[in-house]
């Protein structure tokens, strides 16, 4: 099972770079640019 990893920042390019860069490295990672849509996204996903 992969682990989810919430990445959190309005820096667009940035959360693209981390999460293309985590996968390859076997982790589920969960982008939210915006901070008050992050919050209910984690609520949904349960980041690990």
């Amino acid at each position: 099972m992969k682990t989810t990893i919430q990445i959190i920042n309005d820096d667009a390019v940035l959360t693209t770079l981390l999460s293309r860069t985590l996968a390859k490295f076997g982790y589920k990672p969960v982008v939210e640019n915006n901070l008050l849509l992050a919050i209910n996204t984690a609520r949904i996903t349960c980041p690990t």
